[in-house]
């Protein structure tokens, strides 16, 4: 009975869908016969299998958790089929011409699929309900959707919206790679062995495939690799209560924070370097959000204000946009000039560094430094 109640937790429609598996679905394709429906409902599983994958990432995340699941289920199937209509109606056209069976699939399969989610939700779902995510700014508009779900108890709303945000950009780089490669790999193998000629060649993908969660990960690791080199500057800090305690645990907080915002110039640096215009993207201003929410809490917990109020918080927000700035205006720094003041660049990072946590030692200096030059050097072989 307990795992009935689990199951419940997550919805109908994961109970349903749960065993789906791009790899195995594609594997069902019998190649002897290129049946037209085959593929035609390879790709509504291909869709549906988009909303068990977000609703996935988003219990990962542990955001959003209390609302209707099946709800988010249905914004991941119509996110995921309003690319595959996108691309299917548009680029790979002319090529289908005389496919009319796999255009038919393509003409219906929005009704095809509020049909299938209805029956098994129980929820009505209208034959357009993909048609919100036909536009350019589909991604914004999927993240806010997601948000506007109605919750049975609400957790802290800026994280939330960050957390939203950034699954909802692994999920458009799943989408992406993953399911829209595996519909147009399956068509294109089924239209060159009928001997088609106007097949379309498959999409070359430009620059690096990093996500912004890969990038957030490695700020993460790098900035916990330096906490740990500074906690062996100093000697274990007394275990105290009371007023002490607090200003101990204040101190941990801002060296967590000057740690971040350390490995997040780093890796700016990197990223500018593989590409002049990184600033300003997509990827840079997700990474950006992520590494902000996270600057957030730590600022929110040193002044012991985990319920602040919004003013608090927005105090808190252009604090740590400052802070940001700085180490973007760092990572330039890095680029622009080899030498400033008479000292690297990079040294003079590692120095503000080090002043910031008032550990200015020459061994401390250098410690701090050759770190610093091996987060470098990861990112790089990462982000090349």
């Amino acid at each position: 009975m307990l795992f009935g109640f689990l199951n419940d937790k997550k919805g109908k429609l994961y109970r349903q869908f749960k065993k789906l598996d791009p790899q195995k679905l594609i594997k069902e394709l019998d190649v002897e016969r290129w049946d037209p429906k085959q593929i035609v409902f390879i790709t509504y599983k291909l869709a549906l299998y988009g909303g068990l994958h977000i609703q996935n990432t988003l219990r990962e995340k542990k955001t959003i958790t209390y609302a209707n699941q099946d709800r988010i289920f249905i914004e991941g199937t119509a996110y995921t089929w309003a690319n595959i209509n996108s691309m299917l109606s548009t680029r790979m056209r002319s090529a289908l011409s005389d496919e009319k069976t796999i255009l038919q699939g393509v003409l219906v399969g929005g009704g095809v699929l509020a049909e299938m989610l209805s029956k098994h939700s129980g929820l009505s779902v209208g034959s357009d309900f993909y048609k919100p995510y036909q536009k350019e700014s589909a991604v914004e508009a999927f993240s806010d959707r997601l948000l506007r779900i109605p919750k049975s108890k609400d957790k802290d709303p800026l994280k939330d919206r960050t957390l939203v945000a950034v699954a909802s950009q692994i999920f458009t780089d799943t989408i992406q790679k993953g399911i829209l490669g595996s519909v147009e790999a399956m068509i294109q193998m089924y239209l060159k062995r009928g001997g088609r000629k106007n097949v379309p060649p498959m999409r070359v993908k430009n620059g690096s495939g990093i996500s912004s969660e890969q990038l957030f990960t490695l700020c993460i690791r790098h900035a916990k690799m330096l906490h740990l080199k500074v906690a062996e500057f100093d000697p274990p800090l007394p275990n105290v209560e009371g007023f002490l305690s607090d200003m101990i645990n204040d101190l941990e907080k801002d060296i967590s924070r000057q740690c971040l915002l350390h490995c997040y110039a780093l890796i700016t640096h990197c990223m500018l370097k593989k590409n002049g215009q990184y600033l300003g993207t997509k990827l840079d201003s997700e990474f950006g959000t992520s590494i902000m929410s996270n600057l957030v809490e730590l600022d929110m917990n040193s002044f012991n204000l985990p319920g602040a109020t919004q003013k608090d918080r927005n105090s808190a927000i252009s604090r740590q946009k400052q802070q940001m700035k700085e180490a973007v205006e760092l990572a330039i720094h890095m680029l622009s000039n080899e030498k400033y003041e008479g000292v690297s660049v990079f040294e003079a990072g590692v120095k503000l560094f080090c002043s910031r946590l008032n550990k200015s030692k020459p061994e401390h200096l250098q410690a701090i430094e050759r770190i610093s030059q091996s987060i470098v050097a990861e990112t790089d072989k990462v982000v090349s």
